[in-house]
């Protein structure tokens, strides 16, 4: 899936707050989400806190997210 459809796939899920992923489709996801940029940050899984790999769900996927992470709390706190 290219990051257009992962986005796609996302928007029913407006109220998820834990996400988590399998290690083969966490790459691609971080990606898409990496990719967003304006208004689409906070329309994308807008209530969104933390994303976590299956495997390892007491580690939430922090530093990938970092940019993702820093530009929707800046949108928020406008």
């Amino acid at each position: 899936m290219d990051d257009i459809q992962w986005l796609e796939l996302f928007q029913p899920f407006t109220a998820v707050k834990n996400l988590y992923l399998s290690e083969e489709i966490s790459l691609p996801v971080v990606r898409a989400l990496r990719e967003l940029s304006g208004e689409m940050i906070t329309e994308v899984l807008p209530t969104l806190q933390n994303i976590f790999l299956r495997d390892r769900p007491s580690e939430p996927i922090q530093e990938p997210m970092a940019p993702f992470i820093a530009a929707r709390e800046l949108l928020v706190a406008l």
